[in-house]
């Protein structure tokens, strides 16, 4: 999701100013997303409420479809979709890429929110 972003020019009395908004792609991407989420929540009787504590891995495999397309840019996007979904808040998320896979014609995502576990040694 290289397009989650796109400039234009707002104007404010006579200044103008750059601005950033979410494409439409970015929209359609993440109304998809979400519902595919929701689907998945309800099947597992997951609980949106544990997510306010603690930290939460989100496991993330891409299939995608070009080569050197950057997976990490599909977070941001993934983050905001899950948001009032399946997480509280995302401050305690910690998204990771855990492979990747490339097929033009099948692109997809897979992910898996879970809870971290504790560290063994103190810091």
């Amino acid at each position: 999701m290289n397009k989650y972003l796109a400039p234009r020019i707002q104007t404010v009395g006579r200044k103008k100013f750059p601005v950033m908004y979410e494409t439409k792609l970015s929209k359609d991407w993440k109304t998809m997303f979400r519902l595919d989420a929701l689907r998945a929540i309800r099947k597992q009787k997951f609980d949106m409420e544990e997510t306010k504590d603690g930290y939460w891995y989100l496991d993330c495999g891409f299939v995608l479809k070009r080569k050197n397309q950057d997976c990490n840019n599909f977070f941001k996007i993934m983050i905001d979709a899950l948001i009032g979904v399946a997480i509280k808040d995302d401050k305690n998320i910690m998204p990771r890429v855990q492979w990747l896979n490339k097929d033009t014609k099948h692109p997809k995502t897979v992910v898996r929110l879970h809870k971290a576990g504790e560290f063994d040694y103190k810091l």
